[in-house]
This record gives structure tokens, C-alpha cells and sequence, in this order.
């Protein structure tokens, strides 16, 4: 009987960490980010987004499976824009995939995405998703 119950509990500890354990990192989105409608006198770069807002970033992290889970399904499936376009940076996102270890950088503006420096066709819906994750007083 103590034999079967210790055989369970290391059949159930092995799954739990195949489900949950692969990378040893939890997903997580941490945002940065200001007021788009702050002017500046240059158009900032996702690289310079820190330094050139350093004392008006707003920080904000999100460990939610739906929302984690919408971001990869978005990640997935852009295409990206072969025009060379200027990008004004107002917010940025680090995406770490606690599963498969891989990290993205996402950079957008009011009109615009950038994913890891590559700016993505037009997608009114990948927007508007990423702007419903800032903070409201970022987008007033």
C-alpha cells in the first residue's frame, strides 16, 4: 500500500514537471511605456526607448495565460513589411516565453508594430490588442 501511494506520487511529480517545468521560467509580457501623445524632437528608436524616457516610463507586467496565450497566437502568424518605415516608439514589450525560452521584442506607436526590429504589415487587430494591455492614462 505505501509502495503503490509513493509510486503515484512520483508518477504525479514527473508530469507536473514535464507540464509546467520545461524551461524553468515562467511567461511574462513587461511593458514600458509612456503617453503617445508625447511630442518629441526625434523620432525614438525601440534601442533608445529607455534612455529617451527614462523619467516618464510606466511599468507594467502581465502573467495572464489568455492574454500570454493571444500574444503567441498574434506572434505566430505576422507578416512583416518590406517598406522602410520610421518608427516612433511610445511603448515596448518584452515577451518571454517561459516554454520555449525564446524572447520578443515589441516596440509600437499609435499606427505601428515593430517585432524584434522588423516592422509587421498592417493589423488593426494586433494593435489594438497590444494598446489594450498599456495602462488607459498611457492612451489619453
Amino acid at each position: 500500500m505505501i509502495q503503490r501511494r509513493v509510486s503515484m506520487f512520483l508518477i504525479m511529480l514527473t508530469i507536473t514537471h514535464f507540464l509546467f517545468g520545461q524551461s524553468g521560467r515562467e511567461s511574462k509580457v513587461k511593458i514600458e511605456s509612456v503617453n503617445f501623445f508625447v511630442l518629441t524632437t526625434y523620432a525614438v528608436s525601440c534601442e533608445d526607448f529607455y534612455p529617451s524616457f527614462e523619467n516618464t516610463i510606466k511599468y507594467k507586467e502581465i502573467y495572464s495565460a489568455d492574454t500570454l496565450r493571444m500574444l503567441n497566437s498574434f506572434l505566430k502568424k505576422v507578416k512583416y513589411s518590406t517598406k522602410k518605415e520610421g518608427f516612433d516608439v511610445r511603448a515596448k514589450f518584452n515577451y518571454m516565453d517561459g516554454f520555449t525560452g525564446e524572447n520578443s521584442t515589441i516596440c509600437i506607436n499609435n499606427f505601428s508594430v515593430m517585432v524584434n526590429g522588423r516592422v509587421v504589415k498592417k493589423s488593426k487587430e494586433f494593435l489594438s490588442f497590444l494598446k489594450s494591455c498599456l495602462t488607459k492614462d498611457q492612451l489619453l
